[in-house]
């Protein structure tokens, strides 16, 4: 079972105020395939995810699960880890 984070995604990029398109050219994929994302009818890869964190310094266990604060901290190093399971992100760890 596919977990959706659309609006997570979404109000992320309405905390940025960028519109879809501008949003999607940050990360390297198309406005259309966002609005699926934002409405929960697609799931972006986990190269997209981490790409996503570099390009706005999204803090993806917010984005994944709700958990902790929208943005990481600009004392936060890259992502250290990132555990899959069947092509799904399961955990990612931060260096302090």
């Amino acid at each position: 079972m596919k977990k959706f984070y659309g609006d997570r995604v979404k109000h992320i990029r309405e905390a940025l105020r960028l519109t879809q398109s501008e949003f999607a050219e940050t990360f390297g994929t198309s406005r259309q395939f966002l609005n699926n994302v934002e409405g929960n009818r697609a799931t972006f890869s986990d190269t997209k995810l981490v790409e996503l964190q570099d390009a706005h310094n999204i803090n993806l266990n917010y984005l994944l699960n709700g958990i902790g604060q929208m943005f990481l901290d600009e004392n936060v190093s890259d992502v250290v880890f990132v555990k899959l399971k069947k092509g799904q992100l399961l955990k990612v760890e931060y260096e302090d």
